[in-house]
């Protein structure tokens, strides 16, 4: 893996960490389960998108 490579799929995951954090204070959720079932969605879907696009690109 190129160091550029690694940079860019970190940025990723960072973005999706704070995707998932803006989420959890955005709706309120109070339930951990809430919390747990909406922060892997959400998580999911941050990460999953960016990873599809550089996958296509490479």
């Amino acid at each position: 893996m190129t160091m550029e490579r690694f940079i860019t799929l970190f940025f990723c995951y960072m973005f999706s960490v704070l995707m998932t954090l803006w989420a959890t204070k955005a709706f309120k959720w109070q339930s951990f389960i809430a919390k747990l079932i909406g922060m892997s969605i959400v998580g999911f879907i941050a990460i999953s998108i960016p990873l599809v696009i550089l996958t296509l690109m490479k």
